[in-house]
């Protein structure tokens, strides 16, 4: 199952889950201020992207 790990009051994570809910993806939406990814999953995460690392954050958010 796949999980995307989000904030419910960023509009990036509301229109990816819009996308996953149009296309018919199954999904756990997990809240990263109740839920924080693992030091460890943040790692295997980083060595799959071929994005830099922070553009995985809101650097810019007040909660970062």
């Amino acid at each position: 199952m796949l999980k995307l790990y989000g904030y419910k009051k960023c509009s990036t994570c509301r229109k990816a889950e819009k996308v996953l809910k149009q296309v018919g993806r199954d999904f756990i939406f997990v809240d990263i201020t109740e839920s924080p990814p693992s030091a460890t999953l943040l790692k295997k995460v980083a060595k799959q992207t071929e994005s830099p690392l922070n553009k995985l954050f809101n650097t810019s958010g007040v909660q970062y």
